[in-house]
């Protein structure tokens, strides 16, 4: 198995877990299996962060497929550790990027809050204190309500309506009273970001336009025996 490494230094950020971009500058390294046994299941894991296809108002995650059923349905990327990190990890942040919430998931991938309230810490399998607590999408930033655990929004990015987001939630979404202002990131953060991901830091429509017209040009260079 592909070793996983701690305290890694990447020159651009990983593709997958198994990236070899990984392995630059670690001090730990180990393989998938002890991942789990040695660092997750022991408690080690200090922050997890996730993405999600699908997520319910308890926080509850589907990675797995969308519409229609496993045979049928749009594939997603699939577990990949996830119920293992959110069981066990002190702390989860999911991301919403392309997801979307849902009343239902089509498929129950790893364990928010269950149905709410204490239902996760009563089964007494899952490690005390854990479960997501917050997350944060392209346009706000939402926590979970620490007596019956579902999800309200706590944040707005600059610009963004409180309608638009309401919209994109099935059930009536809560809003802490008042929002809190978006916490703006400061220009070293900027920067830094910039320069590791810049492929990350432009609209897809502008990254898409740009990729075109790069190919036209190269075409054209062809064309005229460049």
């Amino acid at each position: 198995m592909f070793p996983k490494a701690i305290d890694f230094n990447p020159l651009i950020p990983p593709n997958h877990i198994a990236d070899v971009m990984c392995l630059r500058g670690f001090s730990y390294a180990l393989d998938l299996f002890n991942t789990f046994t040695t660092i997750t299941y022991r408690g080690f894991v200090d922050k997890a962060i996730l993405g999600v296809g699908q997520v319910d108002r308890y926080g509850n995650i589907n990675t797995s497929f969308m519409g229609g059923t496993a045979k049928t349905g749009m594939r997603l990327t699939g577990a990949g550790g996830a119920p293992d990190f959110v069981s066990y990890a002190k702390e989860t942040i999911l991301t919403l990027k392309g997801g979307e919430f849902v009343e239902k998931l089509d498929y129950f991938t790893s364990p928010g809050y269950l149905g709410g309230g204490d239902e996760r810490d009563s089964r007494g399998i899952f490690a005390s204190g854990s479960g997501p607590s917050m997350m944060i999408s392209t346009e706000a930033i939402f926590r979970f309500d620490k007596r019956t655990k579902e999800v309200y929004l706590e944040s707005l990015f600059p610009g963004v309506d409180l309608n638009k987001i309401r919209s994109t939630v099935p059930w009536d979404l809560q809003v802490a009273k008042p929002l809190k202002p978006f916490p703006v990131p400061t220009e070293e953060e900027i920067n830094y970001i910039r320069t590791f991901a810049p492929h990350h830091c432009i609209p897809r429509q502008m990254m898409n336009e740009l990729a075109v017209k790069r190919l036209l040009e190269f075409a054209g260079g062809k064309a005229k025996g460049k």
